[in-house]
C-alpha cells in the first residue's frame, strides 16, 4: 500500500537516498521524496509519522550502541526495522600540524582554540555534546561552538 503511494525518507546521508531508488524495483510509479535533515530531526519526523524511512547516526555514548538506543527511547513500543546502511569513522580534523597538540575532546579547554561545528541536530554534534559533557565541558566555553 505505502510503496503505491509513494515513500518520504529523511536523513542527511546522500547514499541513504539511493536506497529509495531500490523501490522502484518494486514498483516503478513509486514516488520517491528525500527530506534533508540531521538524525534528530529524521528521528522526529519518524516519531510523528512524517517519514517512512530516517536515516540515523545516532551513538549513545553510555552504551556504545548507535541508534538503538534512541529510536526505543524516542519511540517506545514501536515496531520497527533498521538496517545497517553506512558505517564511517568520525574524528577531529586539525590544522595541518596541528600546532595546538590536539588529541581528543579533552583538549578543547586550552585558550586559543576555535570549533567549527555541525549544525544543531546532527548525529555528529550529538556525539561531541556527549564527549564534551564527559570531558566536563560546555559549548559555552568554545569559540565556535
Amino acid at each position: 500500500e505505502v510503496i503505491k503511494k509513494g515513500i518520504l525518507i529523511a536523513g542527511c546521508d546522500p547514499a541513504l537516498f539511493l536506497a529509495g531508488e531500490h523501490v522502484r524495483k518494486i514498483n516503478s510509479l513509486a514516488g520517491i521524496t528525500n527530506w534533508t535533515m540531521g538524525s534528530a530531526n529524521a528521528l522526529r519526523a519518524l516519531q510523528r509519522d512524517e517519514v517512512h524511512m530516517a536515516g540515523l547516526h545516532l551513538v549513545d555514548v553510555k552504551s556504545g550502541q548507535s541508534n538503538v538506543p534512541y529510536l526505543k527511547r524516542h519511540i517506545p513500543g514501536q515496531e520497527f526495522v533498521g538496517v545497517r546502511f553506512a558505517s564511517w569513522v568520525q574524528g577531529l580534523l586539525v590544522q595541518p600540524g596541528n600546532p595546538k597538540h590536539i588529541v581528543g575532546v579533552d583538549d578543547f579547554g586550552q585558550s586559543g582554540l576555535r570549533l567549527v561545528n555541525r549544525e544543531l541536530g546532527a548525529g555528529a554534534r550529538f556525539l561531541l555534546d556527549s564527549l564534551l559533557q564527559k570531558s566536563g565541558l560546555t559549548g559555552d566555553q568554545l569559540l565556535g561552538y
